[in-house]
């Protein structure tokens, strides 16, 4: 398999007879399986999640995320939450935004809405978002100096001593 050809690629991957074993495992020990956002949710308002809970994640949205791991998912009714880059993102939506054909009517705004999005959301945080920290720092400089107490002049000593 293509895993063993890197020890990068095989740390950072399970094959699917692994991932059958792993997910059997987790529902034969009684475990809860959570989306992200649940995790997420409870940290924020602080509330308990189950004692045996597990968030699942696949990384960088690949078509073995739908042909390989969702079949082993939906047979054991687990949850996993897939984080997609911009890029996978980006490259397969152009074909339908841009190319005509099956599906592309269907999508091609949603398509262009999303790659809007992706675009504007780049530009955003390469450009505006550092300049903006960059901003907000200086003003916070100039009020610490501003709101620091002047220092009183020492007493001068008198040649009576």
């Amino acid at each position: 398999p293509k895993e063993a050809l890197s020890p990068l690629l095989r740390d950072l991957t399970v094959s699917p007879a692994g991932c059958e074993r792993q997910i059997a495992y987790l529902v034969e020990e009684g475990f809860t399986f959570l989306f992200a956002r649940e995790v997420e949710q409870a940290v924020r308002e602080g509330t308990r999640l189950p004692e045996k809970s597990v968030a699942i994640t696949l990384d960088d949205g690949y078509i073995d995320n739908f042909e390989q791991a969702y079949p082993i998912l939906k047979k054991y009714g687990a949850k996993a939450t897939i984080f997609m880059t911009t890029v996978t993102s980006v490259f397969g939506l152009m074909p339908l935004v841009l190319l005509p054909g099956a599906g592309s009517e269907l999508y091609r705004g949603l398509g262009g809405a999303v790659l809007g999005g992706l675009a504007l959301s780049t530009v955003v945080n390469i450009f505006f978002v550092p300049a903006l920290f960059s901003l907000i720092q200086d003003v916070q400089g100039l009020l610490r100096v501003r709101e620091s107490p002047e220092e009183e002049p020492l007493p001068q000593a008198s040649g009576n001593d």
